[in-house]
């Protein structure tokens, strides 16, 4: 019976040594193949696939701080090997791009590989993951400006927020992203890409933008509880409120248009009344 036990500590070195080769491999067929295409930048390829090995040799052992390095170091050497690639294989704004979701893919790898070794997701690796997915919408624009980063920064980190607060079953997480993911568009919107707009009917834009996002708290609600959270329609019915008057009374033309159909807007809400009182009586 002894001399069937097998040590632990052998099958890691053995694995060890097998990694190892594995690598050495990899780097002298990447040596040679760049040699024949006579294209020198694949050998930059080395790099994330020697590290992706070490990854998933720690992920098998559970090694966790090791994990989290190696994932992080996976994105920015991947990121590094894409904007190494020549101007004729692909853009400087595509390349640009490519890295920042690399280095995106790192942070995603944290949260996949801690269930694996801790048992449960890092829900937390998503913002980082989400905002520099988030960045690489910054190479759509050939000139930005201060507000479109504030666009896809709130919206990057926002995503990333809800998510976690959805995995971890966090109502306030959830909360904070909702408002960020509305208001930032909404900055970025009525502040930068509105045109002709008056500065009064700018605010009330930006106002109906933040509504959405207490809109958008009770409909997330549901994910959490069998019923929805409506008491965050309040804050959000008055934003939408406050935003609509703002942006109407900043253009003289619509507001008059707005005025003359206030019957009209006044029994369509009755409407909605009736129909609300008749489905609570059958109730």
């Amino acid at each position: 019976m002894n001399s069937q036990i097998i040590n632990p500590g052998q099958n890691i070195k053995k694995d060890l040594w097998i990694t190892i080769a594995i690598q050495v491999i990899t780097t002298f067929l990447l040596i040679i193949g760049s040699l024949v295409l006579k294209a020198i930048w694949i050998i930059a390829l080395a790099m994330p696939l020697i590290i992706i090995i070490w990854l998933g040799w720690t992920v098998y052992y559970k090694k966790l701080g090791g994990m989290i390095s190696l994932s992080v170091l996976f994105g920015i050497s991947l990121g590094g090997f894409i904007l190494l690639l020549p101007n004729n294989f692909m853009p400087l704004l595509l390349r640009i791009a490519g890295a920042l979701f690399s280095f995106g893919l790192g942070w995603l790898g944290i949260w996949y590989f801690a269930k694996s070794i801790k048992g449960t997701f890092w829900w937390w690796a998503v913002v980082p993951a989400t905002l520099t997915f988030a960045l690489t919408g910054i190479t759509v624009f050939n000139k930005t400006s201060f507000f479109d980063f504030i666009f896809f920064i709130g919206f990057g980190v926002g995503i990333g927020l809800m998510v976690w607060g959805l995995g971890e079953k966090l109502f306030g997480l959830i909360i904070a992203g909702c408002l960020l993911i509305t208001s930032s568009p909404g900055i970025a919107f009525s502040w930068s890409w509105a045109q002709n707009l008056s500065v009064v009917s700018q605010t009330g834009v930006m106002l109906v933008w933040f509504a959405l996002g207490w809109g958008m708290i009770t409909i997330s609600s549901r994910v959490l509880a069998d019923k929805f959270t409506w008491w965050p329609l309040i804050p959000g019915g008055v934003l939408a409120m406050v935003g609509l008057g703002l942006y109407l009374s900043g253009d003289p033309i619509l507001a008059k248009t707005a005025l003359n159909n206030t019957g009209t807007m006044g029994i369509i809400l009755f409407a909605i009344y009736l129909v609300l009182m008749r489905a609570r009586i059958r109730r």
